[in-house]
């Protein structure tokens, strides 16, 4: 994640919070679904930089949407291929188009249901520096 929007320290307490309940995911996912809901939430309080307090809300959000994807996914859909490797070769296949718009209906709608936490920290207007 760009460290113009989230400090480090932040970030890596979201990281190691959401790793540590869902251990079942690959962490290139969870990276993904973490730096996916910070944007939203930057975007969605009009701030150019994450707001630290908001940092349980991330871990809170994702860890519900993986238990949701999780309770939601047919034996099917568990079953497909992921990966395919031969020799030295190996192939992962990313989220399929469906996997993807889950996802985001689904961060969207926790967002919204959070949404009078996430209105503490949004600006009636962005501060933009003039020298950047």
């Amino acid at each position: 994640m760009d460290t113009k929007i989230i400090d480090a320290p932040t970030y890596d307490f979201i990281l190691h919070n959401v790793k540590l309940i869902n251990k079942d995911y690959n962490e290139e996912l969870l990276v993904f679904y973490i730096d996916k809901a910070i944007q939203d939430i930057v975007t969605k309080t009009n701030r150019n930089k994450f707001p630290e307090g908001l940092k349980y809300l991330v871990v809170d959000l994702i860890t519900d949407i993986l238990d949701i994807n999780k309770a939601n996914n047919t034996s099917s859909e568990s079953q497909g291929i992921k990966s395919i490797s031969e020799g030295d070769r190996k192939v992962d296949f990313g989220m399929d188009s469906y996997s993807q718009a889950r996802f985001n209906l689904l961060l969207q709608q926790k967002i919204t249901d959070n949404e009078k936490l996430i209105n503490r920290y949004r600006l009636l207007y962005k501060v933009v520096d003039k020298n950047a």
